[in-house]
């Protein structure tokens, strides 16, 4: 964000982990192994993709702005109805409250970069088209969840459409193998055995 003339902390006004705070009320020490969800070839595939690295990251702003504009819409239809007291609640509010300082900083980088005026990689494009639409994926449907868990009947919605509509891009895109749940257990163990 500084290198995208923002001020980090003027957007980050929440998310830290267990370990953070833990070493705040106790100075604990923590490991965090971090294992991905799935693998895919792609993520380290340094070849060329035969498209403009500038042209791929904007694409993928736009569609991350549609994304944030439904589920907007979808928190000021629904916000009344809403329970407070969810874990997403806090969590949508904060992503509402900072994403346009985001996106701003994103059109910024995007437009004037000259390190952008390149190739893109086809793991820079992946990681654009598949793994941040993961987690865009991830993001709606946590939205889905905080509806229903508040009693709102998602099916038909907008937010619902959009979640089936990624999902469907997603599916097409990705030639994932999902990690086993035994090897990220595996991993993290042995972290901490260390």
């Amino acid at each position: 964000l500084e290198a995208r003339g923002v001020d980090p902390l003027s957007v980050i006004k929440c998310g830290a982990n267990s370990a953070y705070y833990a070493r705040r009320v106790s100075g604990a020490f923590s490991v965090i192994p971090e294992v991905p969800y799935f693998v895919d070839e792609r993520m380290e595939d340094p070849s060329p993709a035969g498209v403009p690295l500038r042209e791929v990251l904007a694409k993928g702003l736009e569609r991350d702005k549609r994304v944030y504009e439904v589920v907007k819409e979808a928190a000021r239809s629904f916000d009344p109805l809403l329970r407070k007291d969810h874990p997403v609640y806090e969590s949508l509010r904060a992503y509402l409250e900072v994403a346009p300082r985001w996106f701003e900083a994103d059109e910024k980088y995007i437009r004037e970069d000259p390190s952008l005026d390149r190739e893109a990689t086809v793991a820079e494009v992946f990681n654009v088209e598949v793994a941040h639409l993961f987690y865009e994926l991830r993001r709606v449907g946590s939205c889905l969840r905080l509806l229903a868990d508040s009693g709102v009947d998602p099916e038909g919605t907008p937010l619902r459409q959009l979640f089936d509509d990624l999902l469907a891009e997603f599916k097409s895109r990705a030639e994932w193998k999902p990690v086993e749940i035994e090897r990220v257990v595996r991993v993290q163990l042995g972290a901490v055995l260390l």
